[in-house]
């Protein structure tokens, strides 16, 4: 298991237009061999960067990665990245991203398909390059500091006789890898900390009284690693990380989680129950140029609309400031069961 974002999104070059990643892809989320999305999504932020940044240029600032997700990662193989240039100007730079595994066969199977966009910014004072400056408010919440980790405050749970042991270990089991990279915390009140992501999904919460569309979930994250260094030992096939890739990266392998199944987690019902959850496509936005994954961010997930096998959700992300930094909005597949007898627990796939 990667110790680090900076270890998950480390890539070498195999040619001109292409890079591999060195870690492997990991599961979360998932029983069968998929790996999360995140992953795959971090490592083709990870290699649009290794093609715009130069000392000419200057700094550059990711602000709009759209795309889809074509297929499934899996766990066992390395992603490859073949990048090509559609935009280079003064100002602006935009690359495409095809994400790909290599079969057993020797062919290619895609995995994410993404339009990434950068603009130069070459300094850090926002008044430079704002006319307007503003920002949607955050939602009232504890401060992050007062909170426990997500893991020990279901351990408390655990030993107070508040939650059945096997709820913790299924959330430990599956969901490893965030707090592994992530320091997480979460309010009390909010509903995937009550019913524990929604497995414990028989657990009343406190938004039960509420519609599905009026219902959101709100949790804190902030990367474990010391921005200012790699824990990484050196690797001579390995690229360099700029710190500004690293802080992108990491924030888009975060705010892909938990998105898909929101509708699932809020509604008293987990990925077993459905036939199919998984993301179709994606739109992640930053809204500043200097991102710090270092220090707290609130993030706020809702469901939109759902019907014919889809639902639209969205998640929306403040800094320690107060100010909306990132928006993510995807469509995802939610597929019943055709009929009990095809049920199988544990394989929701595509």
């Amino acid at each position: 298991m990667a110790a680090t974002i900076h270890d998950m999104i480390r890539l070498k070059r195999t040619n001109k237009n292409t890079l591999e990643s060195l870690a492997l892809p990991e599961r979360m989320d998932n029983r069968a061999r998929i790996a999360f999305g995140g992953c795959a999504l971090s490592m083709t932020v990870s290699a649009a960067f290794q093609t715009v940044e130069s000392p000419l240029r200057g700094r550059m600032a990711l602000y709009s990665v759209l795309g889809h997700f074509l297929g499934p990662t899996v766990i066992d193989r390395a992603v490859f990245l073949r990048v090509t240039a559609l935009r280079d100007t003064r100002t602006f730079a935009t690359r495409q991203v095809i994400a790909f595994q290599k079969q057993d066969d020797g062919k290619e199977r895609a995995c994410i398909s993404a339009q990434l966009d950068f603009i130069v910014s070459p300094t850090d004072d926002p008044s430079i390059h704002s006319f307007l400056q503003y920002s949607v408010s955050p939602p009232q919440t504890v401060n992050p500091e007062a909170l426990p980790s997500y893991s020990e405050a279901l351990r408390d749970r655990v030993i107070d006789g508040g939650l059945d042991p096997n709820v913790e270990k299924a959330y430990t089991t599956n969901f490893r890898l965030f707090e592994t990279l992530f320091e997480y915390r979460v309010p009390r009140d909010a509903p995937l900390s009550e019913n524990v992501m929604g497995i414990d999904k028989t657990r009343k919460t406190s938004q039960d009284h509420l519609p599905l569309t009026s219902k959101r979930h709100l949790d804190y994250f902030r990367i474990r690693q010391n921005t200012s260094s790699t824990f990484s030992p050196p690797d001579p096939d390995a690229l360099p990380i700029s710190s500004t890739c690293l802080h992108f990266a990491a924030l888009a392998f975060a705010m892909d989680g938990a998105i898909a199944f929101i509708p699932l987690s809020l509604s008293h019902n987990f990925l077993p129950d459905v036939a199919a959850c998984s993301s179709l496509d994606f739109a992640l936005r930053f809204h500043t140029d200097v991102m710090d994954a270092g220090k707290w961010h609130l993030r706020e997930i809702r469901t939109v609309v759902g019907d014919y096998g889809r639902t639209y959700n969205e998640a929306r992300l403040w800094n320690e400031e107060g100010r909306l930094v990132a928006t993510m909005n995807q469509q995802d597949i939610l597929r019943p069961h055709s009929g009990p007898d095809e049920r199988r627990r544990g394989e929701a796939k595509l």
